[in-house]
């Protein structure tokens, strides 16, 4: 919760920033290219809360079907970007390399299932260990449980030669 608001705050820090260098600017035209960002940025604030309140805060949504999925936001649907989710009963669990700088959202992670995988899914400060245990209580009355990278034998292809 407290990442959706600090991140919706700093977005409109950023709207008002960009505004009040539009009020202050000495041309006119620096004043328009400056209020149309303030505009992007105060739309771009407007966004990530009304995709907080769909969404209801929820990193991942179990699905009917017995998919973990990644909810997608209002700027995904309006692109028609299909919607990512993992299948499977065993949920291989993948970390991602950390980046330099230390981030809100880091540390990430890859979830890979049957068919499908869920790349660079943000863990908001959350230890890996933290993230499987909670999913992992949610998910074992439906028999699914999520596993370390290297736990799941997949059968090996043979060439064709």
């Amino acid at each position: 919760m407290w990442a959706s608001i600090l991140r919706a705050g700093v977005r409109l820090t950023l709207a008002v920033v960009w505004a009040v260098g539009s009020v202050l600017a000495p041309w006119w035209s620096l004043e328009v290219i400056l209020g149309i960002f303030a505009a992007f940025a105060l739309a771009h604030t407007v966004l990530a809360v009304a995709n907080r309140v769909k969404n209801g805060g929820v990193l991942l949504q179990l699905m009917g079907s017995g998919t973990l999925e990644w909810p997608r936001s209002y700027q995904e649907e309006w692109l028609r970007r299909p919607g990512d989710y993992v299948d499977g009963t065993v949920i291989e669990v993948v970390p991602v390399d950390p980046i330099p700088v230390r981030a809100p959202a880091a540390p990430h992670i890859t979830l890979v299932g049957a068919t499908r995988e869920i790349e660079r899914l943000p863990l908001y400060r959350r230890t890996v260990a933290e993230f499987m245990d909670e999913v992992n209580a949610l998910l074992a009355p439906r028999g699914a449980k999520l596993v370390e990278q290297g736990t799941v034998h997949k059968p090996r292809e043979r060439d064709a030669n």
